[in-house]
């Protein structure tokens, strides 16, 4: 639950009302199938959607939640960046509002504020806006504007002014507002800390020449605050009467603008070619079934046909999304360049080369070969500047269909997944993406404990699934006896029908599906298979917040494959951890064993991670151990051998690689470490040599985490709400 929720007060909520979705009703995605033959890297977007992307950028600049209207402590201030408060922008179509259900829905779990509509609409939005109690009268798209806006804010500070306790005050500040143009990814977030700090000046042209300018604006207030918050601090601990007494405050000033450090959202659009072949094949052969039963599509004005008028850049929508993300908590935006094809294709001979050794490891040079083509294609993508934001970002929320965390860093030898915790956000189909970027979801909180379901979904015959059915018995066992506030229950279904009724009749938080991937190259799909039956999961009915899939390659990206872990966002699922390649069924067990301990020990409070995100990483990172000794039999063998005392791979997991892995050269790092222990052992040159003949691959970097796992909590949120009047910038700048 939400901070505002916890004090009693519900979320604002603001509709974005058009003419699309069709003759459905219903909240439902408005994608399209046909993309522009011209397309060089951007997904499809419903261009009726077009319209409402005005009423979507304005009601960014109006408050997330009514705690946006006060004046605010500073320590408040600084604490609001590790807490995300999104807005609820919702875009439905008008018929929606005619659902009394739906509407409904909405407007008991959230506070009702505005309807931003096109003209076509507006009678209905009045209609709307009046049966259903909204506070402000409806405004069309075309009447936006920055003395709406103040105004807006003036009369959301009366209405909400009765549920406040006395003494307290608004700031009548109010965000600047601009026509929407291209937005730059944290154009919104650095709009509202100004606002915070009173600084209501706008940015000369200079300042807003390129995607970085507003970056790095907002990464310098970040810093002011991180210091005034110190310096605040001082001054109630020590007395001093100004933080700046003998110089202190420049060198608090000095000091956080050093060590400033912030989430980071990107948008990387691009689609691998493969995948636009095969949309464009489709479009020619259903315009020449057309053609023969004479139907025209130019003729009817369907809406699946595209036009050049009709395109839009779809940096636009992403950039909307990214603005979303990141005014939730003043956090960094960038919207990159496309994604080359070149990239992709570099990618897809990777996932292929995995997929022809399945089974058996990958030839360590050819391996890294073909993914050095990857950072040659991408080396665009490292300016100095996005090199500078990655190394101070905390976590990187990526919109994109590419797994940038493949790419190694330039100036370390660690790939991206290594040095920050990664989400993805599929952008393909775009609109589909858009919709549940503004979907109204809350954070989860698994803080009380979790229930995970494991179906094992192998033939009981097939030697992998005697193999997999051992792991899970054995990860039981041991889960049950660490005490940890996990409710464990492993079970079998052997098709789609016994799957669904497991999830029905279990209910979990957490299910993990243990199961064969597939890949079908002529329809271009990842699917898994249940049993016998493959799926791509749709008709796996609803899924809990956190999905596992414990199968081989059932997120490759490199052909733009349609995949299950994508399609289980649709099915309800918060978060879906998947495979861009065929994966060890050891090292995957390894994965799964410490992931789930992880989890409960963080809910226990022995383990400090805050979310599933955080867990994900520590075990994504801290499992480079099994990378390298699996790269050689003889290695490994040592590597579990107790012949002197603890195994070295787990004195290198308890003892060793605490405190002593530095992310930036992971794997180096690691090679070290069971360098020193083979020493102590008298084992060096056999080790040093096992470990060059023939080498290892990554593995563990071939796994990735698709929608939200940040907004499932194993603490509850401890933001808390203060009020001390921010001292003016000008005094203490």
């Amino acid at each position: 639950m939400d901070s505002d929720n916890k004090l009693g007060f519900p979320r604002p909520l603001y509709l974005a009302i058009g003419d699309f979705g069709g003759s459905d009703a219903s909240f439902a995605p408005f994608a399209r199938n046909a993309i522009p033959d011209d397309m060089t890297g951007e997904s499809s977007f419903d261009n009726e959607l077009l319209p409402i992307l005005p009423a979507i950028w304005y009601a960014l600049h109006l408050p997330s939640t009514r705690f946006d209207l006060l004046e605010v402590s500073v320590t408040y201030t600084h604490d609001i960046f590790f807490e995300k408060r999104k807005h609820f922008i919702i875009p439905i179509p008008a018929k929606a509002l005619q659902e009394n259900t739906f509407i409904d829905n909405l407007v008991l779990q959230n506070d009702p504020i505005l309807i931003l509509s096109d003209d076509k609409h507006f009678e209905t939005a009045k209609i709307a806006s009046e049966k259903f109690g909204f506070a402000l009268p409806p405004v069309r798209v075309k009447d936006l504007n920055t003395a709406l806006l103040q105004s807006h804010w003036e009369r959301l500070a009366e209405h909400w002014q009765d549920g406040w306790p006395n003494g307290l005050e608004f700031d009548k500040g109010v965000p600047n507002f601009s026509a929407l143009s291209s937005a730059d990814g944290t154009s919104v977030a650095l709009k509202r800390i100004r606002r915070m700090l009173g600084d209501q000046s706008e940015l000369t042209g200079d300042q807003e020449s390129d995607m970085y300018s507003s970056a790095y604006h907002l990464i310098s207030r970040r810093a002011y605050i991180d210091a005034l918050s110190v310096a605040s601090q001082q001054q109630r601990d020590e007395e001093n009467v100004l933080p700046d007494k003998d110089g202190q405050w420049n060198k608090a000033r000095e000091a956080a603008s050093r060590s400033v450090r912030f989430p980071m959202t990107l948008a990387l659009p691009g689609v691998a070619p493969r995948y636009r072949k095969l949309v464009r094949e489709e479009q020619r052969k259903a315009a020449e079934l057309l053609a023969h039963l004479g139907v025209s599509l130019e003729a009817d004005g369907s809406r699946e046909t595209f036009h050049e008028e009709n395109q839009v850049d779809p940096r636009e929508a992403l950039s909307l999304m990214v603005e979303h993300n990141t005014a939730s908590d003043q956090s960094v935006g960038i919207v990159a360049d496309a994604v080359p094809d070149q990239a992709f294709i570099a990618l897809a001979d990777l996932e292929r080369y995995w997929v022809r050794h399945s089974g058996n490891v990958p030839d360590p040079v050819k391996e890294s070969r073909l993914r050095g083509k990857i950072d040659k294609a991408m080396a665009g993508f490292w300016t100095e500047e996005m090199l500078q934001l990655v190394q101070r970002s905390t976590q990187i929320e990526a919109f994109t269909n590419f797994p940038i965390g493949l790419l190694k860093v330039p100036g370390t030898t660690a790939p991206l997944a290594a040095l920050r915790p990664i989400t993805y956000h599929p952008i393909y189909p775009l609109t589909r993406a858009f919709q549940f970027e503004f979907f109204p979801a809350q954070p989860i909180d698994f803080s009380s404990g979790l229930k995970v379901l494991v179906l094992e979904c192998i033939p009981e015959e097939d030697p992998v699934g005697q193999m997999s059915q051992k792991v899970w018995k054995d990860i039981s066992d041991r889960l049950s006896t660490t005490y940890v506030p996990l409710s464990f229950e492993v079970s079998r279904a052997k098709n789609t029908n016994e799957l669904r009724e497991q999830v029905a009749k279990n209910n979990p938080d957490v299910l993990v599906i243990s199961a064969h991937g597939s890949y079908d190259e002529s329809g271009n799909m990842a699917r898994l298979v249940i049993g016998t039956e493959p799926s791509v999961g749709i008709d796996l009915g609803p899924m809990p917040p956190l999905v596992v899939l414990s199968a081989c390659h059932t997120g490759p990206r490199g052909s733009g494959a349609v995949s299950v872990s994508d399609l289980l966002l649709r099915q309800g699922a918060r978060a879906v951890l998947s495979t861009l390649v065929p994966v060890n069924v050891i090292h995957n067990a390894s994965f799964m064993q410490r992931f789930l301990l992880y989890l409960g020990e963080s809910i226990q409070g022995t383990e400090p991670h805050i979310n599933v995100l955080d867990v994900w990483h520590r075990v994504q990172t801290s499992n480079v151990i099994l990378d390298i000794i699996q790269g050689n039999p003889k290695l490994f063998e040592w590597g579990w051998s107790p012949e002197h005392g603890t195994p070295p791979v787990m004195e290198f997991m308890q003892k060793r690689s605490v405190g002593n892995m530095r992310s930036d050269r992971l794997y180096k790092a690691a090679e070290a470490l069971l360098l020193e222990i083979a020493l102590e052992r008298g084992q060096e040159s056999k080790v040093r040599g096992w470990l060059k003949s023939p080498g290892y691959v990554p593995e563990s970097m071939m796994y990735t985490f698709i929608g939200d796992p940040a907004s499932i909590r194993l603490k509850p949120s401890q933001l808390v709400q203060k009020r001390v009047e921010i001292p003016n910038t000008q005094h203490l700048g």
